[in-house]
């Protein structure tokens, strides 16, 4: 990004007048990115140090938070993908997609958060999270035996592709919960605390499948159990998410 230019040494009126120029200047004005999450990966802005140290400030709250500024294009979108992308060991970043061809119905937005989540290559660690997460309460509660539960409680707290992939350092409990899911699913969807133990089950089974799969057929398979009865759906996925981590919905670009 290119340096603010020094107003030229002119009278008092024409500094005024060129200051009052430069505050109104876009200062992203030839790096314009259309998701939060393309600003990931950009290089660091010094000018959002302060509000990113009060965004991180906020971790493990329930709240809602505005972000504003006097116009669009003062860097919002990368601020947001600055603080997804500091946050994201931490939590689970989504895009609520509030503007869909059919509108904000709970289907598109169930829809478009899965999918948001696919893209940003989120969607099948969730899956694999989730999973490890409510396996970890069976051993907690003793319905399921082990015979070292401290080892088997830490390895299910890290990361889920270590437990699910071939190559992971924990497959091996990876490999004992794939050889058991059919028996285990419906206990899973019981500790799951949802309103509807056989829907929380048939999400674990999906979310399964996309974990093992990763492909176009298990992701649609998940779009299409968001979209039927879509308002009792929806909020089931989400809290079966924060299972694994707390989920932040961002929806940008609401001043265009």
């Amino acid at each position: 990004m290119d340096h603010i230019p020094t107003p030229a040494p002119h009278g008092p009126e024409h500094s005024a007048a060129r200051l009052r120029e430069l505050a109104a200047l876009q200062p992203f004005g030839r790096d314009i990115c259309e998701s939060w999450r393309e600003a990931e990966n950009e290089g660091h802005v010094s000018l959002h140090e302060r509000v990113i140290e009060q965004l991180t400030a906020l971790r493990g709250s329930e709240r809602i938070m505005l972000l504003s500024a006097p116009r669009a294009g003062h860097g919002k979108t990368h601020l947001l993908g600055q603080v997804a992308a500091k946050l994201q060991k931490d939590v689970v970043p989504a895009t609520l997609p509030w503007q869909t061809p059919e509108g904000a119905t709970w289907a598109a937005t169930g829809r478009g958060i899965i999918d948001d989540l696919a893209r940003g290559n989120l969607l099948q660690p969730l899956c694999g999270g989730v999973n490890a997460m409510l396996l970890r309460r069976l051993i907690q509660t003793g319905r399921i035996p082990s015979s070292d539960p401290a080892q088997a409680l830490r390895v299910l707290g890290q990361d889920p592709m270590e437990l699910f992939s071939a190559t992971g350092s924990a497959r091996v409990i990876g490999d004992w919960f794939r050889k058991h899911f059919a028996q285990l699913s419906r206990t899973l969807g019981d500790i799951a605390n949802l309103d509807s133990a056989s829907a929380a089950e048939m999400w674990l089974r999906a979310m399964f499948e996309h974990l093992e799969k990763g492909d176009a057929a298990s992701l649609a398979e998940l779009q299409n159990l968001a979209a039927q009865d879509a308002p009792a759906q929806v909020p089931r996925f989400l809290r079966l998410a924060a299972v694994w981590k707390p989920v932040v919905l961002i929806a940008d670009h609401m001043d265009a």
